[in-house]
């Protein structure tokens, strides 16, 4: 074997070793959520995620609007599925933690004021409790749909939630082009009359980008 042929079947083995991990290349991403009629931001967010071990990962949020800060923290499974988190808001006056054990959760601390310590049923399926992490692992697993359980913030109730994969779309961030999956999802039945949301993830990494929200706003990455 010449030394042009081993070179690059060592080439060969060391990729296959240690694939390239999309999302967690970079630490942290910046985003801010603007009205769309005027481009008035609203607030900013910052999002920064790590490998743990087992292929765990650890996500934290910190947003930020006028003189509310809500701070979150996730650990999620190797599919982005949310196995723990964490809620902080001084203003609220929120400080809890919720974690996923078969398939209840179980939430313990304040909210709004008031103690909670409390079990809630749900299904086998996937837990996002934050779907901006979770749907990023649905992209990634090139599902065309899915059906997930998530937890509104404003009163912790639980709902069934589908999302589908609409495919590739090209939009402008930044200033540049980029090829993204356009996700839609929304509560399973009736409910999806009330609540939708379209999310996009750049294909290159599957990392979340912009979303639709309500009151004729939109959020997206700013670098």
């Amino acid at each position: 074997m010449n030394n042009r042929l081993a070179s690059f079947l060592s080439l060969v083995i060391v990729i296959s070793l240690f694939p390239v991990r999309p999302v967690c290349a970079q630490d942290s991403y910046e985003y801010k959520t603007y009205e769309n009629n005027t481009g008035e931001i609203v607030n900013r967010f910052w999002l920064q995620i790590d490998e743990l071990d087992k292929g765990r990962i650890k996500a934290d949020f910190k947003k930020v609007e006028g003189d509310r800060t809500e701070i979150e923290e996730y650990v999620l499974d190797v599919q982005f599925a949310t196995i723990w988190w964490k809620v902080e808001c001084k203003q609220d006056d929120t400080l809890y933690e919720g974690e996923r054990i078969g398939d209840q959760l179980v939430l313990k601390g304040k909210f709004m004021s008031e103690s909670i310590d409390k079990v809630i049923d749900i299904g086998k399926e996937p837990l996002f409790v934050n779907p901006k992490l979770g749907l990023m692992g649905f992209v990634r697993s090139k599902k065309k749909s899915e059906i997930f359980w998530a937890l509104r913030n404003d009163n912790l109730e639980v709902f069934k939630m589908m999302a589908k994969n609409q495919g590739e779309e090209v939009i402008k961030l930044n200033d540049k082009e980029v090829t993204t999956n356009k996700v839609y999802w929304a509560p399973k039945g009736f409910g999806s009359m009330f609540f939708n949301r379209i999310y996009w993830f750049r294909s290159s990494d599957n990392l979340y980008v912009r979303q639709t929200t309500s009151k004729d706003r939109m959020r997206e990455l700013v670098k």
